[in-house]
């Protein structure tokens, strides 16, 4: 199994960015995240239980039809498999972190929020059930703004050796 393509990565990129904001949903570095933490957690858990925490405390998307749910949950699907499939070989797994395209640092704490919020599913506590910040809130700053995803000063890191 093969990392993903740009390409792969962008259009799961732009589909969880396509959710309503208000919804609270992950983000693609967040997901990534998430999904390492739900696979290393010792018992399965099933997509119909994390899946929510995908989607954010607002529930599902309200998509135009039946097909657009389908592309979406290929595209995550394809992602946490992905992850699973390349967690088992050593040395092969490079999780996707976000940049700022400013000064080069790496914004980790997205990643680490989705990995923790893996933990407490995997305790039944969800991620929306605990008071937690998004390193855009407070902490992790630019240029006297917060630093978002969803904001323009962010690019994706590309993994190193890929």
């Amino acid at each position: 199994m093969t990392w993903h393509t740009e390409a792969e990565l962008d259009r799961l990129d732009s589909a969880l960015m396509d959710l309503p904001e208000d919804n609270d949903p992950m983000i693609l570095t967040e997901f990534d995240g998430f999904c390492a933490g739900l696979i290393t957690c010792p018992e399965m858990i099933a997509p119909s239980v994390w899946l929510s925490e995908v989607w954010g405390p607002g529930g599902a998307p309200e998509l135009k039809d039946l097909s657009e749910m389908q592309v979406m949950l290929d595209l995550i699907m394809t992602h946490y498999n992905r992850v699973a499939s390349l967690l088992m070989m050593q040395g092969e797994y490079y999780p996707v972190m976000d940049e700022d395209r400013r000064n080069g640092d790496i914004l980790w704490e997205f990643w680490m929020m989705g990995f923790a919020a893996a933990m407490r599913a995997a305790r039944g506590l969800g991620r929306h059930r605990s008071q937690r910040q998004r390193p855009g809130d407070k902490g992790v700053q630019a240029d006297g703004g917060a630093c978002r995803h969803r904001g323009s000063v962010l690019g994706r890191k590309a993994p190193r050796g890929r």
